[in-house]
């Protein structure tokens, strides 16, 4: 099985050309399967992440490998544009132009689709990253909370990656990942660490892309727990392979995803779930269990449980970190709770 991060865009071409090329509708590939054809439309359109268990049954039922419908190219240059004239309109630049959403039937001539992008491309060109205004601000904010909220906030293929960085560094799958082992991470990756006095006090952490290093406070102003998530949030960065932020939405995911990281190495998911699960079974899930096991900050280990419950328990979660002035800096919900 292929461990490169699924594509849900290209699995999704993958196994549309796949079910054509053999003559199968929709339905006929969701009664081989036990799916319902409305469930295998949004996999074919990107929109519903696969479990392993329901790729294994779809190449049964195509009659190929596992590994030939994940494998991360689409199946033809016509899916190749319409992937990315997917991904085009839901960039919110594009958006921005209030045009009508076109689906790519067959009736739009490949040529045509390769003009949009390629005006697109240029529009992205001349469109420096600007500060978004207060309300396009809270519409990135809002969309990706929905996303997060809709997907249980866990992130599968941030999971892996955070997994596969563990067993490169040595991890040994038990308690709270060593030291030596974050500092086996950061040099596999190229990096070294370095603490000083003055960096300023609107950076957590400023890294130096020319010689590889990465720059923290000293221990008297960022004490190892925080210095150990600043550094691995850094590293997610590269781990996951984030370009320059074209827009406030992309820069917000991007913060997201690296924050998540940081939580999946220091709090690593096999872990947590068989703490949870003995918890669970106490009737006594809390935070402060994971704080300490894995010497993670609250709000790390409270991030952990918005990651892992609601995925491995079907447990619906919520979480705020507000200041003493009640001004919320960080919410997330998928429970009901505004």
């Amino acid at each position: 099985m292929n461990n490169t991060r699924l594509d849900p865009l290209v699995f999704g071409q993958r196994l549309r050309h796949l079910r054509r090329s053999r003559g199968l509708t929709l339905d006929a590939l969701g009664s081989r399967v036990g799916k319902k054809a409305s469930y295998l439309s949004l996999i074919e359109n990107g929109h519903r992440e696969v479990r392993l268990s329901v790729i294994e049954a779809l190449a049964g039922a195509l009659g190929v490998t596992a590994s030939d419908l994940v494998v991360p190219e689409a199946p033809s240059r016509r899916a190749r544009l319409e992937i990315d004239l997917q991904r085009a309109q839901e960039d919110p630049l594009y958006r921005d132009l209030h045009l009508p959403w076109i689906k790519p039937s067959a009736n739009v001539p490949s040529d045509v689709i390769e003009h949009i992008l390629k005006m697109f491309d240029e529009l992205k060109g001349r469109s420096q990253v600007r500060v978004e205004s207060p309300e396009a601000a809270r519409r990135a904010n809002s969309e990706l909370r929905a996303e997060m909220g809709a997907r249980g906030n866990y992130f599968s293929e941030i999971e892996k990656a955070a997994a596969e960085a563990l067993r490169a560094a040595g991890y040994d799958g038990s308690g709270a990942v060593a030291e030596g082992v974050l500092t086996d991470l950061m040099a596999r990756l190229g990096f070294t660490l370095h603490r000083v006095t003055d960096l300023p006090p609107s950076s957590r952490s400023v890294t130096d892309l020319v010689n590889r290093r990465i720059y923290i406070q000293q221990r008297n102003e960022l004490r190892t727990r925080g210095a150990r998530s600043v550094v691995l949030e850094t590293l997610g960065h590269f781990v996951l392979r984030h370009a320059d932020p074209a827009h406030y939405g992309e820069f917000l995911r991007q913060r997201v995803e690296a924050n998540y990281f940081a939580g999946a190495v220091l709090a690593p998911e096999k872990q947590v779930v068989e703490l949870l699960a003995k918890a669970r079974r106490e009737g006594d899930i809390s935070p402060e269990d994971v704080k300490q096991k894995f010497y993670v900050s609250y709000e790390m280990a409270a991030h952990r449980l918005t990651n892992l419950l609601t995925h491995h328990f079907d447990l619906r979660v919520h979480f705020l970190r507000s200041d003493q002035e009640g001004i919320i800096w960080k919410a997330y919900e998928n429970d009901g709770v505004p």
